[in-house]
């Protein structure tokens, strides 16, 4: 797979991330657009899906409990109204692995490190790309479910 193609990957039947162009199109499914408000370019341009989360994030940057609880507020109501989810960012390997997992420790109340496989697995399977866990969003979605 080259990069600047479509990537969509399937990590449940119900979830799915890609990167940019992964939005290109009407998706049946509550959409998380994780873009970067410092790199405006980076942004997929379609925002028209069934429901849409503008997400402002950085690779890396902190996940404040605060955020992690609107985001969990926003996926849970597009499984609830929707049934799919999809999570993209720009190119699909830092930001969009990370709020997935993060989406299946919460729905499958499972704690992220057990989970860490079901993002890995499939990124390689379907698309031979490696997802990029970042130290710090990792320990506050690590910190969030050991404290629930």
């Amino acid at each position: 797979m080259e990069y600047g193609e479509k990537m969509k990957v399937y990590i449940r039947p119900w979830l799915t991330v890609g990167d940019s162009e992964s939005c290109s199109e009407r998706i049946e499914a509550g959409c998380v657009h994780i873009y970067r408000s410092d790199m405006p370019d980076y942004d997929c341009q379609l925002h028209s899906h069934v429901q849409d989360y503008r997400l402002d994030y950085a690779d890396g940057h902190e996940l404040p409990v605060t955020r992690l609880r609107q985001l969990s507020r926003t996926l849970m109501g597009y499984l609830d109204d929707i049934g799919q989810i999809h999570i993209h960012c720009h190119t699909g390997e830092t930001r969009s692995p990370t709020i997935a997992l993060f989406a299946l420790s919460l729905i499958e109340d499972r704690h992220p490190f057990d989970l860490l496989p079901d993002i890995y697995i499939p990124l390689w399977r379907q698309q031979e790309r490696f997802a990029n866990f970042c130290v710090s969003p990792l320990r506050d979605i690590t910190r969030w479910y050991e404290s629930r």
